[in-house]
């Protein structure tokens, strides 16, 4: 598969299921958007410019709108990261995207 092919299968997934994410996950009290910081999904610019959002739902919105543009690995990270702060649900919902995204 290649870059361009994997980029799309995440992107894919963050899209259909952008709603389900903006409404569920927690970046605040999780450690969420730390994770990311430390595993270099997320430069310091972008920690701080989504950390700055006034409301939880406009940091998660600011989280996907840089997540769609990373890599399939940097995503893998972020999926890593859910699990990490005990976000497993969330995880588990959109990991069957990534099995097939042309379901």
């Amino acid at each position: 598969m290649s870059d361009f092919d994997q980029w799309f299968v995440h992107a894919a997934t963050i899209k259909q299921h952008y709603k389900y994410l903006l409404a569920t996950m927690d970046l605040r009290d999780s450690g969420l958007l730390n994770h990311l910081y430390s595993n270099a999904v997320v430069s310091e610019r972008e920690k701080e410019f989504i950390s700055c959002q006034a409301t939880l739902y406009e940091q998660n919105q600011e989280l996907l709108s840089v997540l769609i543009r990373k890599t399939k690995s940097q995503f893998d990270t972020f999926l890593d990261a859910l699990d990490s702060t005990g976000q497993h649900h969330i995880r588990s919902r959109i990991s069957g995207v990534l099995d097939n995204p042309y379901q």
